[in-house]
């Protein structure tokens, strides 16, 4: 209501750092997540009538979690506040069985590759980051491209491409 409008900023801050985190362990776990997916639509592949590969590989999904991290500044920095250093890529393809690899690459302040893990939901996984300190200038941020690629038996492959945001530690 607002007669709490005169109170609210020192109920604020009150609110000490072991609140937040004794809080983001009682309500922030597994079971009560949300996790959102991109679906990706176009050709999914598929066989002619003579049994041949017609089409291309697809990806199902493509997600990052989470999509914002910060520079790893070591346990006197951003790491005492709990925020991540690092994001998850998740990927399932639409025919998990037809996968020869799966492969992560990221470009930006740092750029790099990685193989994706298969997980036991059926995609893959894998993890981009830390970054060291000084990736991104004091106060600023960057967008971090990421690109998934499928690559199936015959060759074919599928791309998808997102991005997250990479934050400096001060």
């Amino acid at each position: 209501s607002y007669a709490r409008v005169d109170g609210f900023v020192d109920e604020l801050e009150r609110v000490t750092p072991a609140d937040v985190q004794r809080v983001a362990r009682a309500y922030l776990t597994p079971q009560t997540r949300t996790v959102g997916w991109l679906l990706l639509e176009g050709d999914g592949g598929g066989e002619g009538d003579d049994g041949t590969d017609t089409g291309q590989p697809s990806l199902g999904r493509v997600a990052l979690h989470p999509g914002q991290i910060v520079e790893d500044e070591g346990a006197g920095g951003c790491a005492r506040f709990a925020r991540s250093i690092t994001t998850r890529v998740t990927a399932t393809p639409a025919d998990p069985a037809s996968v020869r690899s799966m492969t992560v690459s990221w470009a930006g302040p740092r750029s790099g590759s990685s193989d994706m893990l298969p997980n036991d939901e059926g995609g893959y996984d894998a993890v981009i980051g830390p970054f060291d300190a000084g990736a991104v200038d004091a106060g600023q941020s960057a967008d971090v491209s990421v690109t998934v690629k499928s690559v199936d038996g015959a060759g074919k492959a599928a791309e998808h491409t997102t991005s997250f945001t990479l934050r400096s530690c001060d």
